[in-house]
């Protein structure tokens, strides 16, 4: 009861009723990796049909009638626009679940640490446990004995910005990516049939065709 480590019985009632309220929470990492891979198809769906509707207003821009026309740019805008609603709420749900797990993880931490210390804490230990740093020596007479086995706050992971989408091909990286989504979406090959994923296939090889002549 009185070092660090070893038995736990030394908490209270009323705080083993703490431990337990934390145990009894939501697991809000899991639910942060469930929405972001959720988020993601829904978005991923959504720029799919935005792809399919903005190359077919391309394809039909002089053979279509006025009337046709105006449909399928009002089908365009509508798709962009979901797409952007999509973005923006699934933003707002990760952000918000991030969050969440972040201060969970944090007080599982602390509530952790908490057990395995004398009953009393000192502020010093707490703050320097918080800082990631060593707690000060006890007393100038022991100022000789350190103590490295000291339990440290884990560092922050250093996130990674996304790589950048430099590509060796000629042809924009975005267009890349458009056509990837037109080819795979059920919207355009399917109910529209694959003339327009033909369509787009043939007009970026012109392109890079054209771009390449250019060049040399």
């Amino acid at each position: 009861m009185n070092g660090e480590g070893g038995d736990e019985n030394w908490l209270s009632s009323w705080e083993q009723q703490c431990a337990e309220s934390l145990e009894e929470q939501p697991n809000f990492e899991q639910s942060l990796i469930s929405e972001s891979n959720n988020t993601n198809r829904k978005i991923w769906t959504s720029f799919q049909d935005s792809a399919t509707a903005v190359a077919q207003l391309y394809r039909d821009r002089y053979s279509g009638e006025p009337s046709t026309i105006w449909v399928q740019f009002q089908t365009a805008a509508g798709t962009v626009t979901s797409l952007y609603r999509e973005s923006h709420e699934g933003l707002k749900r990760t952000n918000e679940l991030a969050k969440q797990s972040g201060y969970q993880k944090r007080n599982n931490e602390l509530f952790n640490w908490a057990k395995r210390k004398r009953r009393l804490i000192r502020r010093e230990d707490l703050l320097a446990y918080l800082a990631g740093k060593h707690p000060p020596p006890p007393s100038r007479q022991n100022h000789h004995h350190h103590h490295p086995h000291h339990r440290l706050s884990p560092r922050p992971r250093n996130i990674s910005p996304p790589p950048g989408v430099a590509s060796a091909d000629s042809l924009d990286p975005n267009l890349h990516m458009f056509r990837e989504a037109l080819v795979t979406s059920p919207l355009s090959c399917v109910s529209r049939g694959s003339d327009l994923c033909a369509f787009i296939t043939d007009l970026i090889g012109n392109y890079d065709i054209y771009f390449n002549l250019n060049i040399y």
